[in-house]
């Protein structure tokens, strides 16, 4: 049985022989490119698998990402993800060309 005293955290233990997959063991592209939601649903065929109802999700992701991206606009690393992602799904350059952008209603709470 572990006691606190013995040595390492058993938390310790764990995260430093847990698995490190790279993300080209996992189907990602290799290299020093930013690992992002639009890379993972749009790039990996086994998003579609792995995500439960992908065609809405993969939908509202674009939206959120328009939505967020919208004070970015004309920025060299977003318009060249933009690009990227344009040109390797079609289905990312669907929702990107049709889906107007994501209103975003905030609430406040009332004192």
């Amino acid at each position: 049985m572990y006691h606190p005293g013995d040595g390492p955290s058993l938390g310790s233990f764990l995260r430093a022989r847990r698995e490190q997959p790279s993300p080209a063991a996992v189907g990602l592209p290799a290299g020093r490119r930013r690992r992002t939601p639009l890379r993972f649903v749009f790039l990996l065929p086994e998003a579609r698998k792995l995500i439960a109802g992908w065609t809405e999700r993969a939908e509202r992701v674009v939206a959120e990402f328009r939505a967020d991206s919208a004070r970015w606009r004309g920025d060299p690393v977003t318009d060249a993800l933009v690009a990227e992602l344009c040109n390797a799904s079609p289905d990312f350059n669907r929702h990107w060309r049709q889906h107007p952008d994501l209103k975003v209603t905030v609430l406040v709470p009332v004192k």
